[in-house]
């Protein structure tokens, strides 16, 4: 969701989205859910390193060589 199409094309991109046959709601709608499947995603997740050992790096410098290592056994 974060790297895809935001909520405020959906309206404009209505015709493209619908073509399989299925409706869609407002992007005001849709938005409510985000919240809700990000909580949900979040703690699927957890539940599923949570006795893993595990070593998140992150390299926030501002230079564009910025990195983000995960290491999990």
């Amino acid at each position: 969701m974060e790297e895809g199409i935001g909520l405020n094309k959906v309206d404009a991109l209505r015709a493209l989205l619908e073509r399989g046959g299925e409706s869609l709601t407002t992007a005001k709608h849709l938005a409510n859910f985000i919240p809700k499947i990000t909580k949900r995603e979040k703690e699927r997740v957890a539940d599923e390193i949570k006795d893993e050992l595990g070593c998140l790096i992150y390299d926030g410098t501002t230079r564009l060589g910025e990195a983000l290592a995960c290491l999990w056994r």
